[in-house]
């Protein structure tokens, strides 16, 4: 039943829905005060697909193919400094910072997220098709194939456009 983003911990709590799925970091915020109980982890049970995207309008990539050239890398170096176990109380401060959050909810964002990020950043085209699939599934629009939104045109180390 769709509930909305602002409904979620709040209905199952009231048992007006009795399971849900959360975003993060209130996932971690329910967990760490005994609110909820996880039933199936989607980070090992779901097979591997697009759960997260950078993405641009086409226009911004039209006009200023550059500055999107020059954020992906930028991401990716972020990524590995809080990923960096030297660095980990510092990703904690910056996480809970960036999001307004405890740090218990931002080391858990760090452990349970942003650690099992794996690879260079790169999307692969199986892997949209996958959660597009996924999405048709869903009753999600569909709209475009995976070849229709996926560009190739951008790498995720410093490259002129």
């Amino acid at each position: 039943m769709p509930l909305g983003g602002g409904g979620l911990g709040t209905n199952l709590l009231s048992a007006t829905s009795t399971q849900t799925v959360l975003y993060s970091p209130l996932t971690y915020k329910m967990f760490l005060d005994k609110q909820a109980r996880s039933l199936i982890d989607f980070g090992t049970t779901v097979p591997s697909h697009l759960t997260g995207a950078w993405m641009s309008t086409d226009q911004f990539i039209k006009d200023k193919p550059q500055a999107v050239q020059k954020t992906l890398p930028m991401r990716v170096r972020r990524r590995r400094l809080l990923q960096n176990p030297k660095n980990r109380a510092e990703a904690v401060k910056l996480i809970a910072d960036d999001r307004r959050d405890p740090a218990n909810i931002a080391e858990a964002e760090l452990d349970s997220n942003i650690l099992s990020c794996r690879g260079n950043g790169e999307m692969r085209r199986t892997g949209s098709a996958r959660a597009l699939d996924m999405g048709q599934a869903d009753r999600h629009d569909g709209s475009g194939a995976g070849r229709d939104i996926y560009v190739t045109s951008f790498k995720t180390v410093p490259t002129a456009v």
